[in-house]
């Protein structure tokens, strides 16, 4: 079980799991070796097999805060977050100071956008474990989210000091993005590409905030780095053709939004900005097509109706037209604030 536990610290996660499978096979009562294994498969999202071996500790140490807040984290990332929210409660039931467990609530009201009550669970769990980087992190991000945008770069200034390193550099870029200050966020942004050159995130964040900056040529060569990196996200195909689309070059947009829709089928967004790559090459009957699918896999969006309307006008088809701008107007009147 040792030897499992060096080829972790290695990451190479297979060998571990088959030297804790070993070791159960040796001796089935060897709990640490189910919580052990459990970790490894978490390492990889194997949640279902790491589900499999928490409640396989937990049956034998029914009474270790441990044991709930590991199987929490398990159903936390299968997406059951009442059963996940049951073993952290426990959790905090037999150890009031499982800091982790704290932190796993704070996860489950993020998740339900209840960003203040992430706050606090977080607090909490800094107050026991102030130099819980995670924690802290997470904290920094519920912070974000709520737009306080000065405690989510205090906390994050500390997850970076703390060695949190890309991610919290990332982080705190879209912080600074927050507080519209764009050198600062360029800045981190650079520096989080430096430390990890091989992760797609830091150019996909370098290359939003040059859509939002309108500097659509280096939002475009960002995206591209982010896809030759990972080539299965829909949405950096997405980003990569509103750029695209910014600066006319409406067949490669169309290639990409294709891309996007065969990563994923039911992307809204992507067939109806599609729908507009569309309008714009003339193909009207296309278009409509395409804003017809993104309305049924979202109602809600006024924009497809609005495009889909001056489809049907240029086909001449005016009542479809003024029917579908009766339709956006009521869900633009229904979104606008009171």
């Amino acid at each position: 079980m040792n030897r499992g536990i060096v080829y972790i610290r290695k990451d190479d996660i297979q060998a571990g799991i088959r030297d804790y499978t070993t070791a159960l096979s040796l001796d089935p009562k060897e709990s640490d070796a189910y919580r052990l294994r459990g970790n490894a498969y978490s390492l990889i999202e194997d949640y279902k097999n790491a589900l499999k071996d928490y409640a396989a500790y937990a049956n034998r140490n029914p009474t270790e805060s441990l044991s709930y807040e590991n199987r929490g984290d398990a159903y936390l990332g299968l997406g059951n977050l009442a059963l996940a929210q049951k073993d952290y409660q426990k959790a905090i039931v037999l150890d009031p100071k499982n800091a982790n467990a704290y932190v796993g609530l704070g996860r489950i009201h993020l998740s339900n956008r209840l960003y203040d009550l992430a706050f606090q669970q977080f607090d909490k769990a800094l107050k026991i474990e102030p130099e819980n980087s995670y924690a802290r992190h997470n904290r920094g991000y519920a912070s974000y989210l709520m737009e306080r945008y000065d405690l989510a770069i205090a906390d994050y200034d500390r997850s970076i000091a703390a060695g949190r390193g890309a991610s919290a550099l990332i982080d705190r870029g879209l912080a600074y993005e927050g507080k519209k200050d764009y050198k600062k966020a360029l800045s981190d942004y650079d520096e989080s590409i430096r430390l990890d050159g091989k992760s797609a995130a830091g150019y996909a964040a370098r290359g939003a905030m040059s859509l939002t900056l309108k500097n659509y040529e280096r939002a475009i060569l960002d995206f591209t780095k982010a896809i030759e990196i990972n080539p299965k996200d829909e949405d950096f195909y997405f980003n990569r053709g509103l750029a695209l689309i910014d600066i006319e070059d409406y067949e490669r947009a169309l290639a990409d939004y294709n891309k996007a829709i065969e990563l994923s089928p039911k992307y809204a967004e992507a067939f109806g900005n599609r729908a507009l790559v569309y309008l714009r090459l003339g193909d009207f009957a296309k278009s409509i097509e395409d804003n017809s699918t993104a309305i049924r896999l979202d109602p809600t969006n006024a924009i497809a109706y609005e495009n889909r309307a001056v489809a049907y006008r240029e086909l001449g088809d005016e009542a479809r037209a003024a029917a579908d701008e009766k339709r956006a107007a009521a869900i633009n009147s229904k979104a606008a604030p009171k």
